[in-house]
């Protein structure tokens, strides 16, 4: 109904509210994404459609919140109405997100989906730096950054690998190449991935030279420090946002939009997905810890 509408709108900026779920809409699909910019114009919404026909569940909240699905594991469908196989109804009507600052703070956020118990609904359980635990279980393989591409050095060390002799040959050669000129730009990608230490150093020299600027302002020492450290500044931000798109794979975003935070929570997201936590035995037994 159009007044309902119009007083939720008021609602919410009423109470500044940022992040809000409706309930019980009983809204057909078709009509869902037009009712809810009126409600909240350019917002963010998730509907819960593909499990329920009439919808029922909105989560709607302001684009700068940037909330993500968190994974999950355990039980799929998380409600049930508890009646015999004729009549028993499974729905996925719950769903956990987390926020950047979440993802910032504690690296990992995993949803687990409990054994109902006594409960038509299976307990979520939100789970936090598991990510820790599985840092030393094996070295991280090797990962060439594309900033190295364009370092003044990488064309060198390409082509004197390349120009080595191989007594293999076809793609056992080739192989043989990347391999060497793996272990060639091992220190170079180290020296690249150093981008934050880098940078930070960047820009304590570039605010020196622009204190001694406001002291001195026509010493041409402190002018040539400032546009030394300008350079550097610009050089290590533009290698932090590389690396950190790469990290995310977020790709679809133009490079140079600084959106480093969101690249940052991506990158997290990323590592939550391929992380296992837990396994279950044979015997169904959960097991946390590795052997």
């Amino acid at each position: 109904m159009p007044f309902k509408q119009k007083e939720m709108t008021l609602f919410l900026k009423k109470y500044r509210v940022e992040v809000t779920g409706i309930a019980e809409t009983r809204v057909k699909v078709n009509k869902a994404r037009r009712i809810t910019q009126k409600i909240a114009k350019d917002w963010q919404v998730k509907y819960n459609y593909d499990h329920a026909y009439n919808g029922r569940i909105w989560l709607l909240w302001k684009p700068h919140i940037k909330l993500q699905i968190l994974e999950s594991t355990g039980w799929y469908y998380i409600w049930c109405n508890k009646r015999d196989d004729n009549a028993r109804v499974y729905s996925k009507i719950d769903l956990a997100f987390g926020n950047y600052n979440w993802l910032m703070n504690y690296g990992h956020i995993e949803a687990e989906y409990l054994n109902p118990g006594v409960s038509d609904h299976s307990p979520n359980l939100l789970k936090c730096n598991c990510i820790v635990q599985q840092q030393n279980l094996h070295p991280r393989p090797f990962k060439l950054y594309q900033a190295v591409l364009h370092h003044p050095d990488f064309a060198g060390i390409l082509k004197k690998v390349w120009a080595q002799d191989y007594k293999d040959i076809g793609m056992s050669r080739t192989w043989q190449k990347l391999k060497r000129l793996k272990e060639a730009l091992r220190e170079l990608n180290t020296y690249m991935t150093s981008y934050q230490q880098k940078l930070n150093q960047a820009k304590q020299e570039l605010e020196l030279a622009q204190y001694n600027i406001s002291l001195q302002p026509l010493c041409q020492i402190y002018i040539e420090q400032e546009k030394e450290a300008l350079i550097e500044v610009e050089k290590w931000s533009n290698v932090e946002e590389q690396v950190l798109r790469q990290k995310s794979r977020a790709t679809w975003i133009q490079y140079r939009d600084v959106n480093t935070k969101y690249f940052h929570a991506q990158w997290k997201m990323r590592i939550s997905a391929n992380t296992i936590n837990s396994i279950h035995n044979d015997a169904g037994i959960k097991i946390i810890e590795p052997k």
